[in-house]
């Protein structure tokens, strides 16, 4: 009938946004594992629909409990500078709007602020680049050859 076929032609379109959901949490989140679980006409309420929820689950809860810790802020030299990298998930570069004010850097993303304060290495040093790649905020520094000593 025509209700089958409508209906048939919504759940496969459903599906399909699922899994394009679904893609996209596993891009962003990589490297976290992805607990999955199935679709329930109903929110599982008390201790019994949640041990069958667990039990219906896909991906293994012992690897959500032992994740390694996620770095924050890290500085590491990088040719001639030094490279500042900062954890941004679900991030584009287009929303993330970065401002050196003295020994500090602003970064903002939408209506969220953070203030970070440099360390003493790249105090001395200018911001010559940003970019963000890999849920990653990489920031270059280069030294400022009027604080730093000369190589003689």
């Amino acid at each position: 009938t025509d209700q089958e076929s409508t209906d048939t032609a919504w759940l496969a379109g459903w599906n399909q946004a699922q899994q394009r959901g679904l893609s996209e949490v596993r891009h962003s989140f990589e490297p976290l594992p992805i607990v999955i679980t199935p679709y329930l006409p109903d929110e599982p309420v008390g201790a019994d629909a949640l041990a069958a929820l667990a039990q219906a689950r896909t991906g293994e809860i012992r690897d959500v409990l032992t994740l390694a810790p996620v770095l924050g802020m890290t500085v590491q030299p990088d040719d001639d500078g030094y490279l500042l990298t900062l954890p941004l998930p679900l991030v584009t570069a287009a929303q993330v709007d970065l401002k050196r004010r003295g020994d500090e850097l602003l970064v903002a993303v939408g209506n969220h602020r953070r203030v970070l304060s440099l360390p003493s290495v790249l105090r001395r040093c200018i911001v010559m680049g940003a970019t963000v790649r890999g849920a990653t905020l990489r920031v270059r520094f280069m030294p400022d050859e009027r604080v730093w000593p000369a190589d003689d």
